[in-house]
C-alpha cells in the first residue's frame, strides 16, 4: 500500500499543474486519503505482528505437546 503509484499523487497536484478552490480541495482530499492510507498500512502492519506472535505460540504449544507425546510412548515401551 504504502509503494502504490497513489501515493505519489500529490507530486502532481501542485501549484505547478493547477491551480485554484477546486485544485486546493483535490489537494486537501488527496492528502486525507494518503493519511488514511498510511494509518490502514499501519494498522495492517500492527495485526501482523499480533497474527505472527500468536502463530509462533501455537507452534511452540504443538512442538511441546509432541516432545510430551513422546516422552509417554518412550515411557511405555
Amino acid at each position: 500500500m504504502r509503494d502504490s503509484p497513489s501515493m505519489s499523487l500529490h507530486l502532481h497536484a501542485g501549484v505547478d499543474t493547477w491551480y485554484g478552490p477546486r485544485a486546493e480541495e483535490c489537494t486537501s482530499e488527496l492528502t486525507r486519503a494518503q493519511q488514511a492510507m498510511h494509518r490502514a498500512a499501519d494498522e495492517l502492519d500492527d495485526q501482523a505482528c499480533r497474527y505472527e506472535a500468536h502463530a509462533d505460540e501455537l507452534v511452540a504449544v504443538a512442538l511441546r505437546a509432541e516432545r510430551a507425546e513422546r516422552a509417554a510412548a518412550e515411557e511405555q515401551r
